[in-house]
This record gives C-alpha cells, structure tokens and sequence, in this order.
C-alpha cells in the first residue's frame, strides 16, 4: 500500500494522447496507412479513433502486456473484464531503459512465462477451504487466483471497501488511474465467486471459526513516525508531537473537510526518495500552504522519468519548495531544525504548523504470527511481509494463488 517504500511509480500520460498527431500525419498522406499509438488503453478508445478517422489501425503494446487477451475479450463483448493498463511504465518501460527484462505491475506472469504462463494456470485436484485477510492488491489477487483454480475462497476486509491504501493514493493529483488496480481485480473475485465480507475485523478466533484449511494474510504495513533517514537512521527528536503526522495520516487529513488543520506552513519529510512525499506535496501545496518538501537525498530515488521529471516538477509548480541535501536535525514546539547533509550548516525554520513525515514503513503481521500452527497452510503476503513496491504484493498474492 502506500506506507510501503514507493508503492507504485506514477504516469501523467493522457489516454490517446498521439491520436492527434496520427490524424495530422494521414491528412497529409494518401496511400499509406497511418497507425496510431500510445495510450490507447480500451476497445473504446481503439475504436473512437477508427471511427474518427484519426488513424487506419491500432497499435497495441503496454495495453497487451497488462491483458494479452485484450483482443479476444473484446471480440467476446466483454471489456469489463481486461485487465488494464494503468500506464504506470515501473516493470515495462522503466526496466527496458534500466537494461533489465520486463516485467508488468499488472500481470506477474510477465518476463515470468516459463513458470506461470497460461497453461500452467490449472484447477486443483484438491480443493480448499481459503481464508484471505487482506482486500489490498496482494490479498485481492491471492483471493481471485485461488478461486480460479477451483479453492472456497472467502476473503475479510475490515474497511467498507476493497483496495486498501491505493484507495487514498488514487486521490492524489493525476493519479486517479492507479485505482484500476483495485477495480479489475475487485471484479475478479466477483466473476470467480469469492466470498467478500467488508467491515470484518479479522483476529485469530474469527479466522479459526471459518475451519479454512489455508490462510493468506495479507494485512498490509503501517506507515511511522521516527522520521529515520539514510543520513540521518535514529528517529528525529520531536516527532511525537501532536502536529507531526505519518504521510498516511496526512494524506487522509488533506483531502477530508479538515484539511486545515495542516496549518498555513507544512514541512514534509521524504526519508525515501520515491512519489509518495511528492505527490502529498503537490496536493498540499495546491491547497495553499506553503510546503517545504525536506530530503537528505541529492534526487528523488525513483528516477523513472515521470517521477524526476514530471512529479516533482508538478509539486514545485504547485508551490511546494523544494530542499534536496537537507535533513531534519529534531522538530521543537512548531519549529524545525534543518541541517544541510553537505556543508553542517543549521537553519531554524520557525512558525512550522505541521510536519508530514515519511520513511519507510513496517509490516502489520501479528495475525500472521497468532495463527502459526493454527492451521495447517499459514502464509503472508505483500507488505505484511515486508513494505515494498506494489509490483512485489501483487507478485506474491499471484503465486500464492498459483501454490495452494
């Protein structure tokens, strides 16, 4: 979720965004076939096109590497369910310009076909009694998966809705299409018959009145407070104070009816160097607040194009100040101490009404740990594990579902 260490990265690319340019390039050309590209992400869209006239035909790629079978499902009428591509370019695009294979948040058998390509997607000859805990997205694959190949799948969410944390970052600006990461495979569970059952607080008695013959948590991370930095690992001074917030709290607080609460002047701390900080940032900022968006770090970490050359820019436009190089020394009664991590050099910045801070965040396992031997399959998943990119929660709920 978004406590984890850079849950998703982010895409600001409009859908169809080159149609445009296809439709100026074939008024210009009479016997050859224009193709347009980029972004076209629905049967929809490739069809307003065509049927525009912009293009003569379509050319699919992060679309069929989301859903390969993007063309069949929309030949069968049924467009509901591919799997879509949210375009965020972590495993497909910004692997291939790092010289690494490619791999896909959306799909995990891609760059992986060898061990969970589709014809090693069988139905079990054994079916289960599964209980998943956990309606994020590792806990949403496992459960769709699962009940594909065949298990009782019964899946408890404590909250009124399924998603988990990508629900808040969904609302972050220009990062509304990280939803379909929930929506497809909400809907999944849905068509493959998965027990839902929302506002269910999950301990080990409710788990263990179910009889599941195997049990998946998926419970997610927490966000903290300690405001420990890779210059500076021990937590700041001052942070449990009554106006330092963790990002999760912060971001909640920002998009409620009492985002002013936050105060006229906001120091956010980014101890990790991916979007989270960045985007919280902007939205702030846009609020208008001054922000002061704090990091040790020279350059955000995630130097994927859209994260270091498109979200912070986004923020700085916004009105936040950016201050690279730069640590939180300790947090005094609404003032903070900066410390530049090159020269030594402290400055005070004062009349601070709030501190956001995030660094890296902590699994959420005690149910894990409660239901060890227990039962006979007990296994994590996601952040539960540990908090990481959503590529890896999505991963293990996938492969989970393939084990059991």
């Amino acid at each position: 979720g978004i406590s984890g260490v850079g849950m998703v990265r982010t895409n600001y690319s409009p859908h169809v965004g080159a149609a445009y340019a296809a439709e100026a390039v074939r008024k210009g050309v009479t016997r050859t076939p224009v193709f347009a590209v980029q972004r076209i992400i629905t049967p929809d869209e490739a069809e307003g096109i065509l049927q525009s006239g912009q293009a003569d035909a379509i050319t699919l790629v992060r679309a069929l590497i989301a859903d390969p079978d993007w063309v069949r499902k929309a030949q069968e009428g049924k467009p509901e369910t591919i799997r879509l591509c949210t375009g965020s370019n972590q495993g497909c695009l910004t692997n291939l310009m790092m010289g690494a294979p490619i791999n896909c948040v959306q799909n995990p058998a891609v760059g992986r076909e060898e061990f969970l390509g589709n014809e090693l997607f069988v139905r079990t000859s054994s079916p289960k009694r599964v209980v998943v805990v956990g309606g994020g997205h590792a806990g949403l694959e496992a459960a769709w998966v699962a009940a594909a190949r065949g298990h009782q799948v019964t899946l408890l969410e404590k909250s009124d809705r399924l998603g988990g944390m990508i629900r808040l970052a969904e609302q972050l600006p220009g990062r509304a299409e990280l939803g379909d990461f929930a929506n497809w495979r909400a809907a999944e569970c849905e068509r493959q018959g998965v027990d839902i059952r929302l506002g269910v607080t999950a301990d080990a008695d409710a788990v263990l009145a179910l009889q599941p013959d195997a049990v998946v948590v998926a419970t997610g991370g927490r966000a903290t407070l300690s405001g420990s930095s890779y210059y500076h690992p021990m937590p700041v001074a001052g942070s449990e104070q009554d106006f330092v917030f963790d990002h999760v709290t912060a971001l909640e607080i920002a998009l409620s009816d009492d985002a002013d609460r936050l105060g006229d002047r906001v120091v956010i701390l980014d101890g990790v160097g991916h979007i989270e900080a960045i985007g919280i940032a902007e939205l702030v900022a846009s609020q208008g607040r001054e922000v002061h968006l704090v990091t040790s770090l020279p350059s955000p970490i995630a130097l994927d194009f859209e994260t270091s050359s498109v979200a912070l820019p986004r923020a700085v436009h916004a009105g936040a100040t950016w201050r690279p190089n730069t640590m939180i020394g300790m947090i005094g009664d609404h003032d903070v101490m900066l410390i530049d991590v090159l020269s030594q050099a402290a400055e005070t910045l004062a009349d601070v009404s709030s501190v956001i801070v995030r660094t890296h965040g902590s699994p959420v396992d005690d149910l894990y740990h409660a239901l060890l031997g227990k039962v006979d399959s007990v296994v994590r998943i996601g952040d539960s594990v540990a908090v990481r990119y959503c590529d890896r929660a999505i991963y293990d709920g996938h492969t989970v579902g393939r084990e059991l």
